[in-house]
């Protein structure tokens, strides 16, 4: 086999391939982060949060929450998978959940029911994962 053959067997074997729906939800947790680095903020009496990471003090009020989902999947029909979803791969499910089942509702007034039903329900989104569990989607555009 030649060099390029070599590097695709490779490259192939350090990514596995989830397809939704999921298997199951662990949980669904909500939480203010910091808005420039993205950290957990930790909940205090004080109206100021200063990041440890990044240095920068803002208001608590003004951090955003995000949101995040622990959810298991199916590789090969036998081994079974945990990710932590965030709002972007849930944003992505949404947009495809919303088309198969024609939700005229916005991914910001969802429950956590809500965001576990989407995952439990909505199909053909793949998620790719390397060997160091960075994680990629994939939409298929067509209904079920």
């Amino acid at each position: 086999m030649g060099k390029l053959g070599e590097q695709t067997l490779e490259m192939a074997s350090n990514y596995k391939t989830v397809q939704t729906p999921a298997n199951g939800v662990t949980s669904i947790q909500r939480f203010m982060s910091r808005f420039k680095c993205k950290t957990k903020t930790v909940l205090t009496e004080n109206e100021l949060v200063k990041c440890s990471e990044c240095g920068r003090a803002q208001l608590k009020a003004k951090c955003p929450t995000r949101l995040f989902a622990t959810v298991e999947f199916l590789i090969d029909d036998s081994d079974e998978v945990t990710l932590n979803l965030f709002e972007d791969k849930l944003q992505t499910m949404y947009e495809l959940y919303r088309k198969q089942h024609d939700i005229a509702k916005d991914f910001n007034e969802f429950t956590d029911d809500d965001i576990i039903l989407i995952c439990l329900k909505v199909s053909s989104i793949f998620f790719t994962i390397t060997k160091e569990m960075s994680l990629q989607s994939t939409k298929q555009n067509f209904l079920n």
